[in-house]
């Protein structure tokens, strides 16, 4: 298994060295190097997208997810999350990122402005997958409805793909890019003890809510893009009204503000500044609900009460849930908890 938590203030990232003072590749953009380096031949990947990346301008009910899943012949691979907008640029090595790049860092926007995409902290998980793995990722990106098209239309068939392998992956891998009708969440546990939820759009429920429920009440801390009118408040464990018969009620939920690591400390809000935060983590806050790190596709934001239609209550994404008592320790201690 492969995890990379990159914590970044200003230009100069927490724990390791800037990714912008060298141009020596980050392990990320090697790892997207090797991939494309043999997608021709043994390697098939999937881009998954959202609003700010190259090719996708999709918003809501789209979901809100950013990453890659990569699978050999056999049908064995990984998946990959990330927060990051504009990364990867492009899945193909014949269809080079017109602006975005496929390196973290300096990089441009749509309209060849400079941009950094690691300006504000991001995370990035990563998991090694068989081939019964692979097909239940795959379901759970089509239950949450991924899409990497532009202003896709409804049942559209648009992916940055290179499809091949089994054939019920295929199978699956051509059912992408369309509009989930689910209306709950999913879970499957992973081969390696990873849970995966999925949440569809049309499942209008506050997302981290969501996932304190399915995890038994687990109480949470969690940093996400906590800004502008629909940043969601702490919660106490009460049951929202924007909620769905499928859930058990949820523990608590509290939004972590700032953070640190090492003795240095940084802000974990989101907003246009670099000490800011992007990623989507969280880490229960009580012993006897489970030691779990979580590493999610949306904010925590949308609504706890009427109307429930508004983002991210009406996005699609995945959350990956691991139950590991170092790793949520670690985090406890990076999230201030």
């Amino acid at each position: 298994m492969l995890l990379c938590l990159f914590w970044k203030r200003a230009n100069r990232l927490i724990g390791g060295s800037s990714l912008n003072s060298t141009p020596t590749p980050s392990l990320v953009a090697r790892l997207v190097q090797v991939v494309l380096a043999h997608s021709a031949e043994t390697c098939r990947t999937i881009l998954r997208a959202t609003a700010s990346s190259l090719y996708t301008r999709a918003m809501e009910p789209w979901a809100h997810s950013k990453g890659m899943l990569a699978w050999n012949d056999d049908g064995d691979g990984f998946v990959m999350q990330v927060s990051t907008p504009n990364w990867p640029g492009s899945g193909s090595k014949q269809v080079p990122p017109r602006f975005n790049g496929n390196t973290l860092g300096c990089l441009t926007d749509h309209a060849g402005a400079p941009k950094n995409n690691v300006w504000v902290s991001q995370h990035f998980f990563a998991s090694k997958l068989n081939k019964s793995d692979v097909i239940a990722v795959l379901k759970a990106l089509q239950s949450a409805s991924v899409v990497t098209a532009n202003n896709s239309s409804r049942n559209s068939q648009s992916q940055i793909v290179k499809n091949g392998g089994p054939t019920e992956i295929q199978d699956l891998v051509r059912g992408l890019g369309k509009l989930s009708e689910d209306t709950t969440f999913t879970k499957s546990i992973l081969s390696n003890g990873v849970q995966l939820i999925s949440k569809p759009p049309q499942f209008h429920v506050p997302p981290w809510q969501m996932v304190s429920a399915i995890l038994g009440r687990a109480p949470l801390t969690v940093a996400t893009w906590l800004t502008g009118p629909r940043k969601m408040p702490d919660t106490e464990g009460t049951r929202p009204d924007c909620w769905d018969s499928a859930l058990n009620d949820p523990g608590a939920v509290i939004n972590a503000e700032t953070g640190q690591w090492e003795g240095k400390s940084f802000g974990l809000a989101g907003g246009a500044s670099a000490d800011r935060n992007h990623a989507k983590i969280g880490v229960s806050t009580a012993s006897e609900s489970g030691k779990y790190a979580i590493f999610g596709d949306l904010n925590q934001e949308g609504a706890l009460s009427e109307p429930c239609d508004v983002p991210q209550n009406t996005r699609g994404g995945l959350f990956f849930v691991l139950e590991d008592a170092t790793l949520s320790a670690n985090l406890r201690s990076l999230l201030g908890r």
